[in-house]
């Protein structure tokens, strides 16, 4: 195997133990009371992916105590440095191919009514106590988020 492969068969098998990993304590947050949310696809940019050996985006799950209203005010924790990124939402009735294919390797589906984010537009902005940052997406809406004082 050449030493390209090898490398690529690496991440491969570190990426499936992340998600694994991830899966796990997904199942844990739910068990506990978390309310589903759904999922953000990183890396989602083939020539990144190739820089970081993957064959795909990264999935991650959304904690669902952690999603707010467009428009609402956000308390940062004390010494937080908050970002933001522009990112579309999507709301399933049905599976997105490309977010199932990457859960179903470690044996965990979409359902109706998950949210998937589709990855950033932008690099990420500080944003700053008080500030309200709105992302206009034309046709398909806007959506503010205050950081409060």
């Amino acid at each position: 195997m050449s030493p390209d492969s090898q490398a690529k068969h690496e991440a491969g098998r570190s990426l499936t133990r992340g998600l694994t990993a991830q899966r796990l304590a997904f199942q844990r947050a739910l068990a506990s009371g978390m309310p589903r949310a759904g999922w953000k696809i990183g890396l989602n940019v083939p020539d990144v992916q190739a820089r970081f050996g993957l064959d795909g985006p990264l999935v991650g799950w959304l904690d669902g105590h952690r999603v707010i209203a467009s428009g609402a005010e956000y308390a940062a924790r004390e010494g937080c440095r908050p970002h933001v990124e522009a990112e579309l939402a999507l709301r399933l009735g049905a599976a997105v191919a490309l977010v199932a294919q990457r859960l179903a390797e470690v044996g965990e589906t979409l359902q109706a009514g998950d949210l998937i984010l589709s990855g950033s537009y932008t690099i990420p902005l500080p944003l700053a106590p008080g500030e309200t940052v709105t992302a206009d997406f034309g046709a398909l809406g806007r959506v503010s988020v205050t950081l409060a004082r």
